[in-house]
């Protein structure tokens, strides 16, 4: 049995077949789940303490790590980072999606703070819509990296468009008085998990894949002080978990900048599962 099983997964179309089969699987569930709104509580932050004339000051400033990163990206993947066997990419067109990531997440630095600054739904239009810009990237990124450039290159604007069409839509259906969160939702989850399959299924072509982990970890982190964030403040009343949030994803993201800036590429691609033995040796 478990040599049919990774039969099946070292074949690269029995693998995308399955991205693609979870992918759609993913969408249609939107149609189970029936439309949801914004919940205008959400904006009710607890932590509403304004310094130096700054409304809700750490919530506002907390988003300084995401200018810096996204920057310090930026410089490295436009100045530095070259193509070649001592270089962070194979070929070049490797390096737009992640351009598009710390891009992305330098505008999220400024959305996010714009939105924090005065929180209502109008605001966070401009928080939401970077966001989805670094989460696509990102997945255009992985697809490149784990299943072909040009399969990376070909999805780069497509999933951007679908990621900022989903807050579009969202807002418009607030706008209408039927808000429904439930595509936003698709391109802030579906993104994540597929990224986690692929890591698994998809050989790895590059050395420091675990840096990538180590980043999927720190954002689910991000979304559990996200969740607490009132009980979090509730602790001492010195920091809340949105607060906590901003860190914990800035710092994902310089895992990412990190993993770029050392990995090297692997001679012999080596799929995960390829590691692994049956403990009946069947």
């Amino acid at each position: 049995m478990w040599r049919v099983i990774t039969a099946l997964v070292e074949s690269s179309r029995w693998r995308g077949l399955l991205i693609i089969i979870l992918g759609v699987l993913a969408l249609a569930a939107l149609a189970v789940v029936p439309p949801f709104p914004q919940d205008l509580k959400y904006h009710a932050f607890p932590d509403q303490r304004s310094f130096f004339e700054i409304p809700f000051t750490l919530n506002v400033l907390s988003n300084v790590p995401f200018l810096l990163v996204g920057a310090m990206g930026l410089w490295f993947l436009l100045h530095r980072a070259d193509t070649g066997a001592c270089s962070p990419f194979i070929e070049c067109q490797e390096r737009w999606p992640f351009v598009g990531f710390f891009a992305g997440l330098l505008l999220t630095g400024l959305g996010s703070a714009y939105y924090h600054w005065a929180p209502s739904n109008a605001t966070l239009l401009w928080d939401r819509l970077p966001i989805t810009i670094l989460i696509m990237s990102l997945f255009a990124g992985v697809i490149g990296e784990r299943i072909s450039p040009k399969a990376g290159s070909a999805s780069l604007l497509p999933l951007i468009a679908l990621g900022i069409g989903s807050v579009v839509y969202w807002y418009w259906s607030e706008q209408h008085g039927v808000g429904d969160l439930r595509l936003y939702a698709f391109v802030q989850l579906g993104p994540v998990l597929l990224i986690s399959v692929m890591l698994v299924l998809f050989p790895d072509r590059y050395t420091r894949v675990s840096d990538f982990w180590a980043a999927l970890g720190l954002y689910l982190l991000a979304k559990i002080f996200e969740y607490f964030d009132a009980q979090v403040f509730a602790l001492g009343g010195l920091v809340s978990g949105h607060m906590l949030k901003h860190l914990a994803s800035a710092v994902s993201a310089y895992w990412i900048l990190r993993m770029l800036k050392a990995r090297r590429p692997i001679e012999k691609p080596i799929l995960l599962l390829q590691s692994q033995k049956s403990p009946r040796g069947d």
